[in-house]
């Protein structure tokens, strides 16, 4: 993101946007981080751009307030348009469950759905905060993807010391044993298609309203079987 944004505002120096030119200096990764990973998890305009007033004051902008919270705005907007464009598949889903969303309260009903560990869950989102809804559900989904993929992992390798979250331990006799297992585990978790379970059951649960929910998003391209070739995948 940082490098995108980087790429963005050097262009417009060479315009002579005045902004562009003052902003320049400052742009990195530290800049971006904090925005970007608090983005899925509902971080507003007025807060992102909070946070990167905050970086560049640590960074000793060389302005006045006014000029900071100038060029805090325009960065921010710069960050936001960056990340669509960086994480272009993380954005169709979050607008296919924001759609999901508004469609299901607007009809009167609560957000319900089932994780991939078989946890029901009830969210009875008012149709004012549905908008917000796609990135807390891409947010919870992944959340319950690392419970899954922690549980099918460590029920299958009982050589498995211990889990926390998306980590384990084992001895180091056995590392390449669990890398395969974690391979397969991987590829098989994200070989269901969860988006289409989570249409069908909003379909089933809003029968009056399901020829109003999106159409799924495109799938991609990555063939998952080439991560368990993969040398680097698991930390």
């Amino acid at each position: 993101v940082a490098t995108v944004v980087k790429k963005r505002v050097a262009e417009e120096s060479k315009r002579n946007v005045s902004e562009a030119i003052k902003a320049a200096p400052y742009i990195d990764r530290k800049l971006v981080k904090q925005t970007v990973m608090t983005y899925v998890y509902g971080v507003t305009y007025v807060g992102a751009r909070m946070q990167i007033e905050n970086r560049l004051r640590e960074k000793k902008f060389k302005g006045n307030a006014s000029e900071l919270t100038q060029i805090a705005e325009y960065l921010t907007k710069h960050t936001f348009s960056s990340l669509g464009e960086v994480f272009a598949s993380a954005r169709t889903i979050m607008d296919f469950f924001g759609v999901c969303a508004r469609v299901i309260t607007g009809n009167g009903n609560a957000i319900c759905w089932t994780s991939p560990i078989g946890f029901p869950v009830h969210q009875p989102y008012v149709r004012q905060r549905a908008t917000s809804f796609g990135r807390s559900l891409l947010k919870h989904s992944i959340s319950t993807f690392d419970d899954k993929f922690e549980a099918v992992t460590v029920d299958t390798y009982r050589q498995c010391q211990d889990s926390v979250h998306d980590s384990f331990w084992v001895h180091a006799c056995h590392v390449d044993e669990l890398g395969a297992i974690i391979r397969d585990r991987f590829v098989e978790l994200h070989s269901m298609p969860w988006l289409e379970l989570f249409r069908e059951e909003a379909a089933a649960q809003n029968p009056e309203a399901a020829h109003l929910l999106p159409q799924l998003p495109a799938m991609g391209t990555l063939d998952l079987d080439e991560v368990r070739k993969s040398t680097f995948f698991f930390s």
